[in-house]
């Protein structure tokens, strides 16, 4: 698996360390010190594979012209050079960065995800970066060396630079001191360096198709408490259970300990631990988790009990009793507050799509779609599909469609995709595996990825969805709450459409909730029934009953048909399955083996092959190093990949067939489920091992003839429901007697449903009430009583307002037509109009007197202190202080919020107004009608807080008093104030005219225009030039056979075929150097031509991998670039244009302009203006026409208005840099002061 590992660490002198013989080690090179004359060989050492020297962008001449240098004398010259700017006992000459990179890329993919990661966070911080990729087994990892001064055109500039804030100016301590920090890598730099490198990680990781992610946080960081155990292995357990010591089982005992008592201390980790597998649990699954923490009955109890009172725990639903016997029938369940929350959004999310009506297909697309369907495959839709179909292209934001295992779920999506398409619309896919996605695409011809490609893709602001965009997510049920939240949170926030696609009783989410099922019940579904995967319609029946969540009845109906076995005692029900697989693969059937148990699917697959051996099959066979271990393969092998890879489009789940082997590359080819046939070399690709028998999760979305399956006690609803859904014609299952005890058993397992639940789902229970109440208090959104009363109380407004209209258009009606009847409203429409909307009066109950807390009555002692010091001083002065303390009391203070709950659980029936108008005193006969709505003790409460509560009346008047103040106050100085702030503002209004138009049409397609920048890019022509002097070493006419290559990549043609052939037999390709006497023998030249051809070969694929990468690149930017241009840039505003104006007045005094607020505004504007125009169009050095994009939509306009857009844009570049020249310049010179007045403490 991939794993997380980044660490830094500093080369210095005063180490008596050297940065020539650092970088002449990592490269396992051998270099001169030129500053000492030192050689330093390690030309010996192993592993290291690849090397770089990078350079950013704009770096001074003499580092360009380092780079250009041959082979390791980059390293050597510049790194000299490092050391003999740093002479300083202090000095540091270089950080290293070491990144662990993933074992699941392949060479060339870590290459590629190690040259993101130091462009974009190296390079771009003026860094050269010398890496080094040691591609160690099981631990490949990249050494990156970076320098610790700035470039500059003479060498290297100061180590010590100014710190620069967020507005671009130094920063500066409480002192008006400059603050510095030293250059290159600090640690105040590793966190954002460490996110990047986990960021990348991720995106490359799902780029290639693999579902895993690493996390550069710590365990504390993401919020577990645990230690996580080591792997012990079969060598340590042999080791202790022949007495033996073993150093991992020690360590995993002292860990095991240390999380026991990490629960003792914190039992509140166990709900952490199940909430990250599942959303809602019981007293059992608290219980089963606590006693794996725990070794004895009282650390038991206690976190129980702990765990129990916990704050974070919410009661979703009590426990349910029979009456009679006082056993618990449904335990009690529960969740946590963040699970809580985060499944609410998702409900929230949802019903906000749900109220959206912007996405209604016209029932002619919706048809033609159908008739070009079923003309297209040749067969017609049922009635049922075509329902879904019109549901789906209804106007509604969300659809969800429950579409049972073979009902023809990607048939329906596929019809949908043509109508929305016809309709204008975009329409992307995902689902979770690679598989589910290419099935989604060639299904349904929907442009899909993986749900992690789409999360990495919107962390980093890309691929992100519009509005009017159509999103199907498909085999929803197998996604977590997590990520649902995630994809409905977008789609709703970009003012797309999402549908949902699935079956919720199909294999469940592998982490908490199951989303899909709850927002299915909320928002409604559509249900595919019809099941044409089954042919034979008692198996479709036996289907239906699956899909219903009627497992026991599926069971029972194949049983009467035969189709279930418990075998014999004494027989290997493996062995039996197996010789029944058999007769179904002889016959030529596409026939499967399920089970549930890696070990079982690695036995059954050795049963398999022994099987097909002994009929005469797999012979001749051979050994190949796998990721499962060193296996036996043959001609005609069915095998099964792992993982994804890029370079030959194999996905995780695809099966094969082995049908040639090279002994001399060991390179198989591979007839893959599609048709295709790919080659690949075990010791770049072996992620793939046997695959007759397959796991039930692998099958997921699969369709076979006949499928055969060993059925243990590990097997649940779930899973029964895929494996017996997988078949057209046969199906079988088989099983142990030793697994069951009786037939009974074997029905309960099987059909006992795991389905994972959702908090949302409970939402009608009381306790999802009070845990609903708690949610939205939290986020200051009131209570849902609240937004009832809010809601009745719009309503009574309008129905109000729409009485009056009634009764004016009827008097209007008889002014213009006296002599007509006036037709009245009937009866009960009048009134339905006129009639209030009303609650039932309740039967009259006693109201309960708050608790005031001690938090209110400190408040109240500090009101009381204040009005009495106002009464005796009667000031201005202390009158005001009243103000401020009454103001502190209900609005700014700590306890403010606590405050007015207390006052409002009163205001019904003894509001402020009440309390002032009865006295300072308690007076309980002007109180009586207040007072008779409580309990006798309650009034002695009151009777006692009367003090309180009266100071509190009279806060509360005073803050109202002091509001009141304010907006008369507001209101006089606005007319005074508005004119100067127009005219103040309307300076540095963003102008209506735009300076650069938009660009709404694009003369030249997308495709066209990618090709021919990818054509003329450095990073290609430089590539090809590499490739051609390369063929040259081979092929008399190379440049024939380069540009013949180079039109392939081109055009999208495959050149892996080409790429073999090449190595294999390279004469075939083209005329080569040399010549062969009559015996076949090669002469020197040819020998040399021959000896040349895996470099040419490996000059080609990087030719043709660059050319991937930079097409890809400039399609991103290309499509961005275009989605910019379907708005305008609009100029500077009047006071940035002032502002330059003034700035490059001859006598103009620049410090102080640069430092006053209108400086500080217009260089803010400057700024987002030219980043915004760099986005767009580039950087440039002296005009904007150096851009081909803008020449592009210059070429659209007039030409004396595009000279003069150019001319502008210039003018505002002159300008920019102007402002910060000077501004360099100021800080320099504060700089070279406080260098003067610290001596030789920092060496500028």
């Amino acid at each position: 698996m991939a794993i997380y590992h980044l660490s830094v660490k500093e080369f210095s002198v005063a180490r008596g360390q050297s940065a020539v013989a650092a970088v002449a080690y990592r490269r396992a090179a051998n270099l001169l010190n030129e500053s000492t004359g030192q050689y330093h060989s390690y030309s010996n050492k192993p592993a290291v594979i690849h090397s770089e020297f990078a350079i950013p962008e704009g770096s001074p001449k003499w580092v360009r012209e380092l780079s250009e240098l041959p082979g390791d004398q980059s390293s050597q010259k510049f790194w000299s050079q490092v050391e003999h700017h740093n002479t300083r006992v202090n000095s540091r000459l270089a950080n290293e960065i070491v990144l662990a990179l993933p074992v699941e890329l392949t060479s060339d993919q870590n290459i590629d995800l190690v040259r993101q990661f130091v462009s974009d966070k190296l390079l771009s911080r003026g860094l050269v970066a010398d890496w080094s990729y040691h591609a160690v087994p099981e631990n490949p990892h990249v050494h990156i060396m970076v320098q610790t001064r700035p470039l500059v055109e003479n060498g290297f500039g100061p180590v010590m630079k100014p710190v620069i804030d967020d507005d671009g100016n130094v920063s500066r301590d409480k002192n008006g001191k400059i603050q510095y920090a030293l250059y290159g890598i600090s640690k105040l730099d590793l966190p954002g360096i460490r996110e990047a490198w986990a960021s990348v990680q991720n995106q490359h990781l799902a780029m290639h198709g693999h579902d895993i992610r690493v996390d550069h946080r710590s365990y504390e960081e993401q919020g577990i408490a645990l230690v996580p155990t080591t792997h012990i292995g079969v060598g340590a357990n042999a080791i202790a259970a022949n007495g033996g010591h073993s150093d991992r089982i020690e360590r995993n005992k002292e860990i095991q300990s240390i999380n026991r008592q990490e629960v003792l201390d914190n039992p509140e980790i166990i709900l952490d631990k199940i909430t990250s597998q599942k959303s809602v649990f019981n007293d059992r699954d608290i219980a089963r988790e606590v006693f794996k923490y725990t070794d004895n009955r009282a650390d038991y109890q206690s976190v129980i009990l702990r765990i129990g009172a916990s704050d974070n725990l919410i009661a979703l639903a009590a426990p349910v009793y029979d009456p009679v016997s006082d056993k618990e029938i449904t335990p009690a369940t529960y969740t946590t507050r963040a699970v809580f929350e985060n499944e609410y959004s998702i409900l929230e999310n949802a019903e906000k799509l749900h109220k959206q009506d912007t996405f209604y297909v016209p029932e002619k697309r919706v048809q033609a779609s159908i008739n070009s369907f079923e003309k297209d495959k040749g067969f017609s839709l049922s009635d049922e599909q075509k329902a879904v179909i019109r549901y789906v292209t209804q106007a509604q934001g969300i659809a969800t469609v429950v579409g049972y295992a073979g009902a023809g779920k990607s048939t329906v999506m596929n019809v949908v995709r043509q109508a929305y398409e016809a309709n204008g619309a975009r329409v992307f896919g995902a689902a979770l595996a690679g598989v589910a996605v290419d099935g989604l695409r060639e299904s349904s011809g929907i442009n899909s990825r993986t749900i992690r490609s789409w999360e990495v893709n919107w962390e980093r602001d890309k691929r992100n969805l519009q509005a009017g965009d159509v999103f199907v997510l498909d085999e929803a049920g197998m996604v977590s709450s997590q990520q649902m939240r995630t994809i409905v949170e977008h789609v709703e926030k970009a003012g797309a459409k999402l549908i949902i696609v699935g079956d919720h009783r199909q294999l469940q989410p592998i982490m908490s909730g199951a989303a899909f099922r709850g927002i299915a019940e909320n928002v409604g579904y559509r249900e595919l029934t019809g099941i044409i995967r089954q042919r034979n319609p008692e198996h479709v029946a036996a289907s239906l009953h699956l899909a219903r969540g009627e497992t026991r009845q599926a069971l029972e109906r194949h049983e009467a048909l035969g189709n279930i076995q418990i075998s014999a005692k004494g027989v290997d029900a493996r062995k039996q399955i197996v010789q029944e697989w058999g007769q179904s693969w002889n016959a030529g059937n596409d026939a499967i083996i399920l089970t549930h148990r890696n070990d079982d699917v690695e036995a059954l697959n050795q049963y398999a092959r022994s099987l097909l051996k002994d009929a005469g099959g797999l012979q001749d066979e051979f050994s190949l190093t796998t990721s499962k271990g060193t296996k036996s393969f043959a001609i005609g092998d069915k095998i099964i990949f792992l993982e994804g890879d890029y370079e030959t489009g194999l996905k995780n789940g695809s099966v094969g067939f082995i049908t040639e082997y090279d002994q001399k590359t060991r390179s198989l080819s591979i007839e893959v489920d599609n048709g295709k046939t790919v080659s690949i070399d075990p010791a770049r690709y072996n992620s793939f091992t046997h695959g007759y028998a397959q796991t039930i999760h692998k099958s997921q979305g699969k369709t076979v003839d006949d499928a055969f399956i060993y059925a243990t006690s590990m097997m649940d609803a779930q899973l029964s429901y895929v494996a017996l859904t997988r078949h057209r014609d046969n199906v079988r299952l088989i099983t142990s007697p030793e697994a069951f005890k009786d037939r009974d058993d074997f029905l309960s397992r099987l059909s006992n449903d795991r389905q994972k639940d959702v908090s949302f789902l409970h939402r009608h229970t009381q306790d999802y009430a009070d845990a609903l109440r708690g949610f939205m208090e939290r986020r200051d959104l009131g209570t849902p009583s609240d937004w009832k009363a809010a809601v009745e109380r719009t309503v009574n407004h309008w129905k109000g307002r729409l009485e009056q209209v009634t009764e004016r258009l009827r008097s209007v009606r008889q002014r213009l037509f006296p002599s007509q009847e006036i037709q009245s409203m009937p009866e009960q429409r009048v009134q339905s109009v006129r009639s209030p909307v009303t609650s039932p009066v309740p039967a009259q109950t006693l109201r309960v007197y708050p608790v005031m807390s001690d938090n209110v009555r400190q408040v109240v002692a500090r009101l009381q202190h204040t009005f009495e010091h106002a009464e005796r001083m009667d000031t201005d002065r202390s009158r005001k202080e009243v103000m401020n303390t009454s103001q502190n009391a209900f609005v700014d203070g700590n306890h403010a919020r606590e405050v007015r709950s207390f006052m409002a659980g009163l205001k019904d029936v003894m509001g402020p107004t009440t309390i002032l108008a009865a006295g300072q005193k308690f007076n309980a006969e002007k109180l009586a009608p207040a007072l008779s709505q409580f309990s006798a003790a309650d009034q002695q409460k009151i009777e006692g807080d009367w003090p309180a509560l009266h100071s509190l009346a009279r806060a509360s008047f005073a803050v109202n008093q002091l509001e009141v103040a304010k907006l008369m106050h507001s209101e006089s100085k606005d007319n005074r104030i508005e004119a100067a702030y127009e005219k103040s503002v309307s300076l540095w209004r963003t102008p209506d005219k735009e300076l650069v138009p938009a660009m709404p049409v694009f003369k030249e397609d997308i495709a066209k225009t990618v090709s021919r920048i990818a054509a003329s890019h450095p990073e290609t022509v430089k590539a090809a030039k590499y490739m051609q002097e390369d063929l040259a070493q081979c092929y008399t006419d190379a440049g024939g056979i380069a540009k013949l290559f180079i039109t392939d990549v081109r055009n999208g043609v495959s050149v892996h075929d080409t790429l073999a052939m090449m190595q294999k037999n390279p004469e075939q390709i083209g005329d080569m150097h040399g010549k062969r006497n009559f015996l076949g023998r090669p002469n020197e030249d040819r020998s040399a031509a021959i000896a040349a051809i895996p470099a040419a070969v490996s000059a080609m694929r990087h030719f043709a991998s660059r050319y991937e990468n930079v097409t890809q690149d400039v399609t991103q930017k290309e499509t961005l670039f275009r989605q910019q241009m379907q708005t305008g840039l609009p100029g500077l505003s009047q006071g940035a244009t002032n502002f330059i104006e003034k700035f490059n007045d001859v006598g103009a005094n620049k410090e102080q302009l640069l430092n006053s607020d209108e400086g500080k505004q217009a260089r803010r504007e400057i700024g987002e203006f030219m980043s915004a125009f760099t986005e767009r169009f580039g950087k440039f050095e002296t005009s904007p026409t150096e851009s081909e994009r803008f020449n592009r939509v210059a070429a659209t306009i007039d030409p004396a208005i595009a000279s003069e857009l150019a001319t502008q844009v210039q003018h505002v570049k002159s300008a920019e840099q102007s402002i910060d020249l000077h501004s360099s310049a100021y800080s320099l010179g504060q700089s070279q002061s406080l260098s003067q007045s610290r001596g030789n403490e920092i060496e500028v």
